[in-house]
């Protein structure tokens, strides 16, 4: 007895037969190689980690630069000035008769001292044009922690300068050098962060 099959079943069965032989193989090499892989739990870190981690790592900056900078030691006493004796004026002009009184002028002038100007700190403006607040940790000379949504001005010595920045879910770091008492301009966007010089 012969059965008549269908032309659409036997492409049908033909398909399948070849898909068995041409799948097997490959389901086969995609379990073995994602054996050899890394866990996929392992390799993602959770972003509260890392940013932990960053704050933890800023803090620790922060400690070890308080800990690094100068103790105050005291300055050794130095001669003051004094004022200058009593000296004698006429009070009028001299004749047979008039005598001279004396006055007193003791006081002493202080002379004017010159200002260097880079004594002075410099300006340094924090400019967010990113859509979140701005989490900024500063660690040098001194050490600032300024968290802003708008732009900001602070004031910091002339020096250099490590920061980490948080923003929305990006981490920024780097190096300032704030050499003279001019503005300075750190700009922070989204995904990248400018720092202008004068």
């Amino acid at each position: 007895m012969i059965h008549a099959t269908h032309p659409e079943q036997d492409t049908t069965s033909r398909l399948m037969r070849l898909m068995k032989r041409k799948l097997i193989p490959f389901i086969l090499a995609a379990v073995v190689l994602s054996a050899c892989g890394p866990d996929a739990a392992a390799a993602t870190v959770p972003a509260a980690n890392s940013q932990a981690t960053a704050e933890a790592l800023a803090r620790t900056m922060a400690a070890q630069t308080l800990a690094a900078m100068p103790t105050a030691t005291s300055i050794p006493p130095t001669e003051t000035a004094t004022p200058l004796p009593p000296t004698e004026t006429p009070t009028s002009l001299p004749s047979e008769t008039a005598t001279p009184e004396a006055t007193a002028t003791g006081s002493a002038t202080s002379l004017p001292t010159a200002i260097n100007r880079y004594d002075r700190p410099a300006p340094l403006l924090l400019v967010n044009n990113s859509d979140f607040t701005v989490d900024l940790w500063i660690t040098g000379p001194a050490v600032f922690h300024e968290s802003f949504k708008y732009d900001n001005t602070i004031y910091v010595p002339l020096g250099t300068y490590t920061f980490v920045a948080y923003v929305g879910k990006k981490t920024f770091s780097g190096t300032l050098f704030i050499n003279n008492p001019d503005k300075w301009t750190l700009v922070f966007f989204n995904d990248k962060y400018n720092f202008n010089s004068p």
